[in-house]
């Protein structure tokens, strides 16, 4: 058996309706951290086109990461966003693929966003 070890890239965004801008930021920033603690590839901020005209080329999107990382370490990123959301107030969420996750996050959840990732990952590959 031969185990894919190329590191693709997918993005998610922390969300939550009660909190401001820059909360957003510092929870995202303290999730990237948690993750860079792994054997990712690497961890970024999501940069979007800035308008035409605007000072700069690109700026980051609140609450948007994109972390690289080889499908066979999927299930620790996956184990570090889990962790990660059991110690956040229950507003926070992450998205991955259209899908959401909030709170404590059950084994089956967690298998559901290693699906989502995997999909994701999968699909960048095409």
């Amino acid at each position: 058996m031969v185990l894919a070890l190329d590191a693709s890239e997918f993005s998610l965004q922390v969300r939550s309706a009660d909190r401001d801008p820059d909360e957003i930021a510092e929870l995202t920033r303290n999730l990237r951290e948690q993750i860079l603690l792994t054997e990712v590839e690497s961890v970024r901020p999501l940069a979007t086109a800035t308008a035409a005209g605007a000072k700069s080329g690109a700026s980051a999107t609140v609450g948007a990461l994109v972390i690289a990382v080889a499908p066979v370490l999927v299930a620790t990123v996956a184990d570090v966003l889990a962790s990660w959301l059991r110690r956040q107030q229950v507003d926070v969420e992450i998205e991955v693929d259209g899908e959401r996750w909030t709170g404590s996050v059950t084994p089956a959840q967690r298998d559901e966003m290693v699906t989502a990732i995997l999909r994701r990952l999968h699909a960048a590959r095409e």
